[in-house]
């Protein structure tokens, strides 16, 4: 989800050209449309939330909240004026052989996360890894309840959809 809001922080960031206010309030915008959308989309398709924003205040069905979409138009302001230019100088030193091949990798690895959060329901399944010895023993970062029970985040929204 961080990369489809960059894009579109990065789609819609000519139009506030050379105005960091404009470009501070296109990128809360654009991100937070990506964020409703995705979690909508996970939600309605693959029956799993990766996030929920209930708690929070200004919240709208749990999707998407007044503090992190102001926090994703410091992001968008970072991304564009420090990040984006900074990768695009190190564009040029990726081979051109090597794009499609990572792009079939990345294809491989949606279709894979797609068909098992379809088949499961469940996000704990996407961490598999945390079953290879090499982690057996390591700490666990800390997680929600509903993530450390191995269940998918699905809670009722409230009645009034804005928290």
């Amino acid at each position: 989800v961080y990369g489809l809001g960059a894009a579109a922080v990065l789609s819609a960031a000519p139009l506030a050209q050379g105005r960091p206010l404009l470009l501070y309030l296109v990128g809360c915008a654009a991100a937070t449309v990506v964020e409703y959308v995705y979690d909508l989309c996970c939600d309605r398709l693959l029956h799993v939330r990766f996030w929920d924003y209930h708690h929070l205040p200004a919240n709208l069905n749990g999707r998407i909240c007044l503090p992190f979409s102001l926090c994703w138009g410091a992001l968008a302001i970072l991304v564009v004026q420090r990040i984006h230019p900074g990768l695009e100088t190190l564009l040029p030193l990726f081979p051109r052989w090597a794009a499609v091949p990572a792009a079939l990798i990345l294809a491989v690895d949606l279709a894979f996360t797609l068909m098992v959060l379809r088949r499961t329901g469940n996000v704990g399944s996407l961490r598999w890894y945390r079953r290879l010895p090499l982690f057996k023993g390591a700490a666990a970062p800390p997680a929600s309840p509903e993530w450390s029970s191995g269940e998918a985040t699905r809670r009722p929204s409230p009645p009034t959809g804005i928290g």
